[in-house]
């Protein structure tokens, strides 16, 4: 819900309310990397979830690196 201040703020001047979404951090993995990495590369989501950025570019690149071998660092829950 918005009040009146907003609303003829986006009425007049065109700018947008807050609409209580949450907004999305730098950090966040995305999509396509976390898909990769597993399906691709069979690493567990949960573990994918707590990865940084960095580990989970690590992470596919020694995948692609090793070709598939089975044998990465990151364990299987």
């Amino acid at each position: 819900m918005v009040g009146d201040d907003e609303f003829w703020a986006c009425v007049e001047d065109g700018v947008i309310p807050a609409r209580g979404a949450v907004p999305v951090s730098a950090a966040t993995l995305p999509l396509a990397l976390v898909w990769q990495l597993t399906h691709t590369a069979g690493i567990d989501e949960h573990i994918v979830a707590a990865m940084t950025k960095a580990q989970a570019v690590q992470a596919i690149n020694d995948y692609w690196m090793s070709q598939g071998n089975e044998s990465g660092s990151w364990p299987i829950l």
